[in-house]
Order: structure tokens, then C-alpha cells, then sequence
């Protein structure tokens, strides 16, 4: 998947069949032309100590444990993901069990240090960064630290089920040669620099600049990692410039675009004329803010009712208002059915946003959902399932931010199946794709098949992941799937793939079903041509593998 096809908004595949391409230019992505080039990222995996016999030993034990899913990076021979009984329960906080396993089981170093430390193996370390909690299982994630500077990308999470055993181990650490970090311009130096590297002249929120080192060629390079909530170019930049010469080392637009939707209608135009709903949660202002979403009106003052009674007519700019805030309610209260907390505040949701902006668009960086009225599409605040596919990928930013890779192409994959979920509906866009003549911008009811049906768009592509996702649906049922599928998220990382969000699942259903599921759920994907790695099956798998790096005669069990 190229790059400038994951910045494209989600309409260019759909509308490249109607307009010419000039045409299409004005409905391309909004940063287009800007130049953008991926940030250097390491291998997955995590890389342990593979001279120290305990570890040796412990891994080889899981090889051939029956019950445990074992995979290795082909390349690199380091661990991508453990799932199993990996230890036995313990006493103490998740982050004291986390902390254990990981300086017990792995071999590598855990804790804070000095940056001045002579000792140079005190400093590179894995810090706790933060603690999620999924119900059955608390997800702690530890950075990658050198010389108290993180390292992009390099995060090992621990995940410890209520007992206090550990159940999964996931993500990415590799051991570079320490250096100190220097730097030879200033933070602001880099946030200019950044700016006049996207062409970004006007911005929607605070930039932000961190020191980060970036994975180069097996070395560190000292860099700022530059955040830009840009409104001209529209995007959410994320740039990375070498400390020590300015020079540009990468950037990517995190903004997750999509087609949009909103007295309110059952779910659009198309299912009748507007019904009366409640509208929960209100603070009572008057205004169309409550507890979950405050709404905002990019056209001029948003809706009054000091009686609490927003009645208006479609055509009236404050019913698109009402219409979203009813459905951010909506999907906000099915997410919170499935344990997830971590939305109970308002996100701010901006309708009219634009001059008849044929998308909408959730903004990681500002934190905020924006929809356009459309032009060649239908009002698009009109339809449920747009708002609601916005406000899931809001929740899978709080969970893990699937930014590179295979990634995109999931987050839109998950966005449609939850919106479609609420509605129980596979199908998406009916009413917004209606002006063009179309009978849906999306059906998750298909037949695509992973990898030979990839074509390089993050939308087009995300048919198979919804795909699959539905699926599952119809395999498990309704409750059972939307709780994997939520759930499976804490179990990747943002260097995700296919195989990864499968590997997710799995984990899931070890954790909250206690594996109940496992052989639906491998069978469902592989249908799909997405098929768990090595360790699958045991040991024998790892026969097949000649590039096991790390554990070569490790592995060569009988």
C-alpha cells in the first residue's frame, strides 16, 4: 500500500469511476502535493538477550509448550507475539507483575535512570508509559528509553489477567549502540522546519515537538519528532527532523478521513421523514452539550433551546446539530456496553465544517471530528453510520494508534464493522452515495480476499478487514464478535498487521472466553486468506523458518 494512497480521502476510489481525473483533483486528499515520505521505523519484534540460557531456555519451553502461540520475525528471529500461560499468577500491582516478567522471563532491564549514568546498560531501558485496563486483563506498555529519550516506535506491552499471570507479550525493542543525544538546532528550529516541509500555514490546534531517537540503519539518530494539526494543508501532520542537522527524516498525515453523516432521522433521509429521540446527557446549558459530545456549528451559532427541545427541520442548519449528537450518543453507549471507558468526556464535533466538503474526518492530534455538508455526496451529518464510523476511530486512537503498515487500512476496517454493527447492517454510505447514483460507498458483505485483492487504497483495502470482521459476526454472533474484535485491539501495536489483529482476536478470546472460540475465529480468517504465523501448530511450525536469527539452534527441536 503506498503511501499517498493511505493520505487519500475515502471518496477517491469511489468517486475515480465518475470523474475525470482533473476533476478529481478537487476531491483528492486535501494535502496533496505535500511531500511526505515515511518515517524510519525498526523491525517488529521484540530482540531478547539470546546469550542469556534462561531466556533461551524459556522460550524454547514455549516452543513446544501445546497451548502457546509462539511467532518470530523471519527476518530478525525476535519475538513478535507470546500467547499463552507465560507465568503463573503473582502477587502485587500489574505494573510490579509486568515489570517482573519482563526482567524475569525476557532478560531485559526495567526501571528509571539517569542520563549522566556512567553505566552505560543503565540507560538503556524499558519504562512503564501507560496502563490500560480491558475488563478481564490490565495491558501495561513499556517504552524504550535511551538516555531518557524514547525510541519511536519501540513499546513492549505485558498483558496480566486479574490472577495476576501473564498472558500475552507483544510488541517491538531492539539494543542500539548508546550515544548521547546532541543536538545542533533548537526545538523551534524544528517545528519550522516541519512546517515549511508540509507547506502548513495555518494551523487548527497547538503544535507539539518531543525528543525522540529514530531506528537508522542499526543506529540511533537524535531527532525532533514534530506534531502539526494543520488547517492549510489539511492534515495531521507528523514530521521527523534530524537534531543535529535539520535535515527532514520522514513525515505522515495521521488524519483519518472518511464520508460523512445526522429533529433526527432513524438512520437517513432514505428510512423516512425525522422521528423524536431523546437526547441524553445534556448538561442542560441550552446548548447541544453534554456529557459525551459537544457540538459545534461551523456556519455561524449552533443551536438554542432553553427548554432542552431541539425541533428543527432538515432543512434548518441546526437540525444536522442534533442528528450528530444523537448518534455520538449512540456509539458512545455501545462502546461503554463493551467495557471501554475511555471516551467519557466531550469530543468536540464540528457540522458544516468546510465549504461543501465531500468527507469528514477524525483529527488525532486536535482530538475532534469534523463533517462536511458534500457536494457531490449528500448531506453527509444526515447518515448515522458516518458520525459513528468517525467516533470509532477516536475510541482505537485512546487503544492503539494504527498509523503505519496494515494499520490504516484495519482502523478503517473496524470503523466501518462498529457502525455497521450498531445498525446491524454490513452496509455503508447508502444515503450520502445516493446524489452520485451508487447504491453504497462500502459493503462489508463481499468476497475480497487478502493479499491478491489489496489495491493500494486504505478505504478499498479496508472492505476486506470489515470483511472479515463481519464475518466473524455471523459466525459468533453479534455480542460475541463486537467484544473480539474491541477487545483484540489492546493486543497490537501501531506497526500492525493482518496477521497481527487475527493474533489479537485470538488473545482476546484466550482472555475473555477462555479460548472458547479460537478454531471459529482461525477458520473465519483464513477463509479470508489471513492465517496465524509460525507457532500455530507447535514446534513443528518453526521447521519451515530458515532465518531465525536470534534462536537458530534453539528451534531446531524434534
Amino acid at each position: 500500500m503506498s503511501l499517498r494512497s493511505h493520505l487519500a480521502f475515502c471518496l477517491v476510489a469511489v468517486l475515480g469511476a465518475t470523474l475525470s481525473p482533473a476533476k478529481m483533483m478537487a476531491f483528492g486528499p486535501a494535502n496533496q502535493g505535500v511531500r511526505l515520505t515515511p518515517i524510519p521505523d525498526g523491525n517488529p519484534g521484540i530482540e531478547l538477550p539470546s546469550h542469556q540460557g534462561l531466556v533461551q531456555s524459556y522460550v524454547s519451553t514455549l516452543v513446544r509448550a501445546r497451548g502457546a502461540y509462539v511467532r518470530l520475525n523471519n527476518g530478525s528471529g525476535a519475538v513478535e507475539t507470546l500467547i499463552g500461560d507465560l507465568a503463573p499468577a503473582r502477587s502485587g500491582s500489574v505494573e510490579t507483575v509486568a515489570s517482573a516478567f519482563v526482567g524475569e522471563k525476557l532478560g531485559l532491564s526495567v526501571g528509571g535512570a539517569s542520563a549522566a549514568s556512567k553505566d552505560l546498560a543503565q540507560v538503556d531501558r524499558l519504562v512503564v508509559n501507560r496502563i490500560a485496563s480491558s475488563g478481564e486483563v490490565s495491558h501495561v506498555t513499556f517504552s524504550h528509553v535511551v538516555a531518557g529519550v524514547p525510541v519511536r516506535g519501540e513499546e513492549v506491552a505485558v498483558h496480566v489477567a486479574r490472577d495476576g499471570s501473564v498472558t500475552a507479550v507483544t510488541g517491538t525493542f531492539h539494543p542500539a549502540p548508546i550515544v548521547s543525544f546532541q543536538a545542533s538546532i533548537s526545538a523551534s528550529d524544528a517545528l519550522q522546519l516541519a512546517r515549511a516541509h508540509v507547506g502548513s500555514v495555518a494551523l487548527r490546534a497547538e503544535p507539539k515537538t518531543s525528543t525522540v531517537w529514530i531506528p537508522v540503519s542499526g543506529r540511533l539518530q537524535a531527532a525532533y519528532q514534530v506534531s502539526l494539526p494543520s488547517s492549510s494543508p489539511l492534515g495531521d501532520f507528523e514530521v521527523a527532523v534530524a537534531a543535529d542537522t535539520g535535515k527532514i527524516l520522514g513525515a505522515s498525515d495521521r488524519l483519518t478521513f472518511a464520508t460523512g453523516e445526522g429533529k433526527v432521522f432513524d438512520k437517513s433521509p432514505l428510512t423516512g421523514p425525522p422521528i423524536t429521540a431523546q437526547l441524553k446527557y445534556l448538561d442542560g446549558s441550552g446548548n447541544l452539550n453534554g456529557s459525551y459530545v459537544k457540538i459545534v456549528n461551523a456556519k455561524g451559532e449552533g443551536a438554542k433551546a432553553t427548554d432542552l427541545k431541539f425541533n428543527y427541520d432538515p432543512k434548518d442548519t441546526h437540525f444536522d446539530e442534533v442528528n450528530v449528537y444523537y448518534n455520538v450518543n449512540r456509539i458512545h453507549d455501545f462502546m461503554k456496553a463493551l467495557g471501554f471507558n475511555d471516551r467519557d468526556t466531550p469530543i468536540k464535533v464540528t457540522v458544516h465544517y468546510g465549504t461543501n466538503l465531500d468527507n469528514a474526518f477524525f483529527s488525532p492530534m486536535a482530538d475532534d471530528i469534523s463533517i462536511g455538508d458534500g457536494s457531490k455526496l449528500n448531506d453527509l451529518s444526515q447518515e448515522d453510520n458516518m458520525v459513528m464510523h468517525e467516533y470509532t476511530h477516536a475510541v482505537n486512537q485512546k487503544i492503539v494508534s494504527m498509523s503505519v503498515s496494515e494499520g490504516g487500512v484495519m482502523d478503517e476496517g473496524y470503523a466501518d464493522y462498529f457502525a455497521g454493527s450498531v445498525n446491524n447492517s454490513p452496509i455503508f454510505g447508502e444515503w450520502t452515495m445516493k446524489k452520485m447514483g451508487k447504491p453504497w460507498m462500502r459493503n462489508m458483505t463481499n468476497t475480497k480476499h487478502y493479499p491478491e485483492d489489496i489495491q493500494g487504497d486504505i478505504h478499498a483495502d479496508g472492505e476486506i478487514w470489515g470483511g472479515v470482521c463481519w464475518d466473524l459476526r455471523k459466525a459468533l454472533g453479534s455480542q460475541v464478535a463486537d467484544m473480539l474484535l474491541h477487545k483484540g485491539l489492546y493486543y497490537i501495536g501501531s506497526s500492525v498487521t493482518f496477521v497481527h489483529g487475527l493474533e489479537g482476536t485470538l488473545a482476546a478470546d484466550k482472555n475473555v472466553y477462555s479460548g472458547r472460540y479460537t478454531e471459529k475465529i482461525k477458520a473465519v480468517f483464513a477463509a479470508r486468506g489471513i492465517k496465524p504465523g509460525a507457532g500455530d501448530d507447535g514446534a513443528s511450525s518453526f521447521k519451515t523458518l530458515s532465518r531465525l536469527a536470534t534462536f537458530d539452534s534453539l528451534l531446531a527441536v524434534e
